[in-house]
C-alpha cells in the first residue's frame, strides 16, 4: 500500500464530500425560493444527499486515519 496515494485519496475524499455537503446546504436554504417561483422541489434530494456526503467524509477520514497509523507503525524507531 502506498501511503501517499492513501492520504490523497482520503483528503480528496473528504474535499469532494464538504463540496457536496455546501451545495446541498445551499439547495436546502434555497427550497422555500425554489416553491414559490414554480421550480421543483429539491428538498428531499438535498436532504437525503448530505447524509450519503456525511457518510462520505466520514468514511474518507478513517482512511486518512488508517494510512496515518500504518505510516507511524512503518516508522516506529527506538532508539
Amino acid at each position: 500500500m502506498v501511503i501517499d496515494s492513501a492520504f490523497s485519496n482520503g483528503l480528496a475524499g473528504i474535499q469532494a464530500g464538504r463540496t457536496a455537503l455546501a451545495q446541498n446546504a445551499f439547495d436546502i436554504a434555497r427550497a422555500p425560493v425554489a416553491a414559490q417561483n414554480g421550480e421543483t422541489d429539491k428538498l428531499v434530494d438535498a436532504l437525503v444527499d448530505s447524509r450519503q456526503n456525511l457518510v462520505q467524509v466520514q468514511a474518507s477520514a478513517k482512511v486518512v486515519q488508517a494510512a496515518s497509523d500504518t505510516l507511524g507503525t512503518l516508522l516506529d524507531v527506538t532508539v
